[in-house]
């Protein structure tokens, strides 16, 4: 509690201290696991108080070795999760992969399906990113049997998403035409205006590919119109904008379309 009390008053640098004696003292005591996952409760929002990543990691691995010492699988897997997330916000997707990949197998998707869902499509994300189309498929068809028991309607239309990015990252322009435009079908119907442009810009990435410069300029102008107004960060607008200006001069490429969408994703 001392260390959560820090937290609250803006000690940081005195909750750390705090936090760290904390699980020293599990460490040497009990081991009870309801303390511990106390105890990783007030940790995470201390780190998300302190925001700083590169200590949030060695802190987050005491944990993890804890509960893993302690045979509490999940919620290892749980606290690895978050390590794999400030990787992926330091741009380190292959320590991403890892950490995401191992936590799926330590998550019990019968105690916490949402905590599955996110280590899934955070594994299925970064594969795709790391240009890894074949294992990103691959693990897709695994997780399909969670999809359908787990999964809610987003999950599934997510998934749905990312094949027809895969598919269009592929080459396989009718294939990933019909599940975007699936994909950007429903976010409208759902008022998601913000996920249908971004759906928008990679079905740009299709009629780029086959050369309909018009199509393309105007999906990336419809979507730049939604980012201005749901007021995406500046950078983020900044890459649309010249992915814009390429498909005028049509010297777009696929690639520029994918840091397109990387950036106004954030």
């Amino acid at each position: 509690e001392k260390g959560n009390l820090h937290r609250i008053a803006g000690e940081l640098d005195r909750a750390e201290s705090a936090f760290r004696v904390a699980l020293e003292r599990w460490d040497g005591g009990t081991r009870d696991q309801a303390l511990l996952r106390e105890l990783g409760r007030h940790t995470s929002a201390w780190l998300d108080s302190a925001r700083q990543l590169d200590e949030a990691i060695p802190f987050l691995s005491l944990l993890v070795r804890a509960f893993s010492r302690g045979h509490d699988r999940h919620s290892a897997g749980e606290a690895r999760l978050r390590v794999a997330l400030i990787h992926y916000r330091q741009g380190n997707v292959e320590a991403t992969a890892y950490e995401a990949a191992t936590a799926l197998g330590e998550i019990d998707v019968a105690r916490e399906p949402a905590l599955t869902m996110a280590a899934i499509h955070l594994l299925l994300h970064v594969l795709y990113e790391l240009d890894a189309f074949d294992a990103a498929s691959e693990q897709l068809e695994r997780a399909r049997p969670m999809y359908e028991e787990w999964g809610g309607f987003i999950d599934r239309l997510k998934a749905r998403w990312l094949e027809g990015k895969i598919a269009c990252a592929r080459g396989q322009l009718a294939d990933a035409e019909v599940a975007l435009g699936e994909v950007r079908s429903e976010f409208r119907t759902y008022a998601l205006p913000y996920q249908e442009a971004l759906v928008s810009l990679d079905l740009c990435g299709v009629h780029l590919q086959r050369g309909a410069w018009a199509a393309a300029q105007e999906l990336v102008q419809e979507a730049h119109a939604t980012f201005v107004r749901v007021g995406i960060e500046r950078e983020a607008l900044a890459s649309v904008l010249l992915l814009r200006e390429a498909l005028v001069g049509q010297v777009a490429t696929l690639a520029l379309v994918r840091r397109a969408v990387a950036a106004a994703a954030g």
